[in-house]
């Protein structure tokens, strides 16, 4: 289950109204091959796609889901973007090390080609 920030809830592997399933969830459901995904994803956390950074830094360091957060709740007064302007400098002023060139997504070898690990040198 996936919970977003407004609280809505989504079950894995089954569409979503609005964002319709990812390219994981249709792995898991073997509507799609892991070799199609690696290929034809535009959305890969840890390389350089479009997935927004947000979601990469917050993967890395964030909280995992099981205790509420305020500040990566939109409707709280406490959320990350109305202190900071990104959850990339929330995490560099408590101190996580967001600048080591090994956290940083991997890039791609060719602009507009979909990372994938052989495109990665």
């Amino acid at each position: 289950m996936y919970n977003f920030t407004n609280g809505e809830r989504h079950f894995q592997c089954q569409n979503h109204p609005t964002f319709g399933m990812p390219c994981g969830d249709k792995v898991n459901s073997s509507i799609m091959e892991w070799d199609d995904n690696v290929r034809i994803c535009k959305y890969r956390i840890g390389y350089q796609s479009l997935s927004p950074e947000d979601l990469y830094w917050f993967l890395k360091f964030g909280p995992d889901g099981n205790v509420y957060d305020s500040r990566f709740d939109e409707n709280s007064p406490e959320h990350y973007l109305k202190h900071y302007d990104s959850v990339k400098e929330l995490f560099r002023s408590e101190g996580k090390d967001v600048d080591s060139p090994e956290l940083q997504p991997k890039p791609v070898v060719e602009e507009g080609i979909p990372p994938t690990p052989d495109t990665i040198q």
